[in-house]
């Protein structure tokens, strides 16, 4: 095999693998990013798509601390598109505490062409709902404050008398 047929074979296969939405790029998007107890949330599910695609259906389900984010599309290979998709969701506010959020995209087309067959996609996050607990942190008292400006000016007193 020569140079030449062998950088020719990885080209070709590169390009398709980039014409698969399989190896589309996805994200998973939780809103605000940090969210803390009490805050209402979004989810969302977004992927870039290099040929036409179109969501057929998207649902969320939870059960315990676990988001599963189902998702059909219809896939039109060969069609000059590069939609990028996105499925979202307000789940309102969550106590604090550790979620993980799971993705399942299965793909349909009406196309017979093999390279249209898709296999089903897993994707997974995570994010921490941070609690509201505000803390009473007591500042220095008065006397406090004059016991430490007292040191801070004997220091300098004997630091001036020092260096004479």
């Amino acid at each position: 095999m020569t140079l030449y047929s062998w950088i020719r074979q990885v080209s070709l296969a590169i390009g398709l693998m980039l014409l698969l939405p399989g190896f589309a790029a996805a994200d998973i998007i939780v809103t605000p990013p940090q969210p803390q107890q009490g805050q209402p949330v979004r989810i969302e599910f977004t992927r870039q798509y290099v040929s036409e695609a179109t969501i057929e259906s998207a649902t969320i389900t939870r059960q315990g601390n676990t988001f599963t984010i189902e998702q059909v599309v219809d896939v039109a290979c060969g069609l000059p598109a590069a939609p990028r998709l996105t499925s979202a969701f307000d789940i309102g506010s969550l106590a604090a505490g550790v979620y993980s959020i799971e993705v399942q995209v299965e793909y349909v087309s009406s196309s017979t062409d093999p390279i249209c067959d898709f296999s089903p996609i897993s994707e997974s996050s995570g994010f921490v709902v941070g609690g509201l607990q505000s803390v009473a942190v007591p500042g220095p008292t008065f006397g406090a404050l004059l016991l430490l400006i007292g040191t801070i000016v004997l220091g300098g007193v004997l630091y001036t008398v020092r260096l004479r």
